[in-house]
Formats: structure tokens, sequence, C-alpha cells
């Protein structure tokens, strides 16, 4: 799957879940709420893997940057902008100021 996909994907999703659910669509405001959520719990299970050896999960790691990845694509959509066409053009200008080309 490419990134293009599953934005569209995510986005499709984000939008037939309050539907379903009867929950209120989320607002780009919530959206970047629940990002920084997301990270968060990242965060936790990084510092897990370092710090608390005991609580780390892989498992758990992988999952939250699936949840972050997604969350990230719903948002972008939000704003009408295409994720890959951006990954891609950043890229292009990582590989030109590092003069990786």
């Amino acid at each position: 799957m490419d990134v293009r996909y599953l934005q569209e994907e995510f986005s499709r999703v984000f939008e037939e879940i309050p539907k379903k659910t009867n929950m209120t669509p989320q607002s780009k405001e919530l959206l970047f709420i629940h990002l920084t959520e997301e990270v968060g719990e990242l965060a936790r299970q990084i510092v897990n893997e370092e710090h608390r050896k005991e609580k780390f999960d892989k498992v758990n790691l992988s999952e939250e940057f699936g949840d972050v990845f997604m969350i990230l694509c719903v948002l972008a959509s939000k704003y009408d902008l295409d994720l890959s066409k951006e990954c891609e053009e950043k890229l292009v200008r990582i590989r030109k100021k590092f003069n990786l080309d």
C-alpha cells in the first residue's frame, strides 16, 4: 500500500465513524489534540525501552506508530494536503540539501 491510498482510506473511515456511532465529526483542532495524545503514547513506549524496560511493549510501540500515522493522514486530508506528494518533495529537498543525489 502506498501513502496516498492509506491517506484516502483513513480519511474515508474517519468520515464514516460518526455516521455509525452518532459521534460528532472531528474538527482539525480535535484531530491535532488527538495526534498530540498519540505522539505522547508513542513517546511513553520509547522512554520505556530505555528507562523502564519492564514496561516496554514492542507490539504497543508498533501500534502507536500506526496511530500517529493514521491521525497525521486524516489531519493532512482536512487541510487538502497530499502526504505522498509532500513526502516525495521533502525527499528531493533533503537529497539536494545534503548533496545525496
